[in-house]
């Protein structure tokens, strides 16, 4: 017989709330950031490193937000 396992409880709730704030900041700042290369790019401007820097930061900071982590069996 197999047993359902129940999903591990929250540390509190009010993780999940700043969990949220995060990520929608990360998320806000990556689509201006976006963008301000796109508008950039159609002016004929080269895009300064530390905004390509910046973007690719918090780009990968989302990713390391967002990616489920692995669950010990």
């Amino acid at each position: 017989m197999s047993t359902v396992q129940e999903p591990p409880k929250r540390f509190s709730v009010i993780n999940d709330g700043l969990y949220l704030i995060i990520v929608t900041a990360l998320a806000l700042y990556f689509v201006i950031g976006g963008i301000a290369w796109a508008v950039l790019t159609y002016e004929g401007k080269r895009m300064p490193e530390g905004l390509a820097a910046t973007i690719a930061t918090v780009g990968g900071g989302l990713l390391g937000v967002l990616s489920p982590t692995k669950k010990d069996a």
